[in-house]
C-alpha cells in the first residue's frame, strides 16, 4: 500500500497549490473578474493533472493492482483478475515498453501521471498482454529476458 500512496504525493502537492494560490492572490486584486480568472487558471493548471492522476490511480487500483507476474527461466505466468496466462519466452513476438520521458532520463516527476508506465506483449499466436506498473517503470526482469525483442516508446503521459 505504501508504494501506491507514494505515487499520489505529487497529486497532493498540486492540490495544495490549487487550493492555496487563489486565496493568497485574491486579496491583492480589486477586480472581481481578475479573481475569477485566477481561480479558473489555478483549477485548470493544477486541477486537471490531479484529477487525471486520481482517475488513473483508481483504475489501476481496481483493474491492475492484483496482477502477479511470475517469471521462471523460460516461462512467464501472468495472473490478472482471476485469469491466468502462461507463455514461453520464445513465444513472444514483440515486447514494447511505454515510459514517460522523466522516468527514462531519471528526471523529477512533476506531473502525477508520470508514475504510470506499461508494456505490451504480443505473442506469436496473436494474443496481447498488457501490464501496467507503478513501481517498476523499466520492467527490469522482462526487459532483460526479452532484450532482443524489446522496443522502448517514450510518451509525455502513459495513460492509455
Amino acid at each position: 500500500m505504501r508504494n501506491q500512496v507514494e505515487h499520489l504525493i505529487p497529486s497532493m502537492i498540486l492540490l495544495v497549490f490549487m487550493i492555496g494560490i487563489p486565496p493568497l492572490l485574491a486579496p491583492k486584486l480589486n477586480n472581481p473578474e481578475s479573481v475569477g480568472a485566477i481561480y479558473l487558471i489555478s483549477y485548470l493548471f493544477f486541477g486537471v493533472p490531479v484529477v487525471t492522476a486520481l482517475l488513473i490511480h483508481i483504475r489501476y487500483y481496481f483493474n491492475d493492482k492484483s496482477t502477479k507476474v511470475t517469471i521462471t527461466k523460460d516461462d512467464v505466468l501472468v495472473n490478472k483478475n482471476n485469469d491466468s496466462i502462461s507463455f514461453n519466452l520464445a513465444d513472444v513476438k514483440e515486447y514494447t515498453v511505454y515510459q514517460t520521458l522523466s522516468v527514462r532520463y531519471g528526471g523529477v516527476r512533476f506531473i502525477p501521471t508520470e508514475n504510470y508506465n506499461f508494456c505490451n506483449i504480443l505473442l506469436n499466436n496473436g494474443e496481447k498482454i498488457k501490464l501496467t506498473t507503478l513501481i517498476d517503470p523499466d520492467f527490469q526482469v522482462l526487459s532483460k529476458l526479452l532484450s532482443e525483442k524489446a522496443t522502448l516508446k517514450l510518451r509525455p503521459l502513459c495513460i492509455f
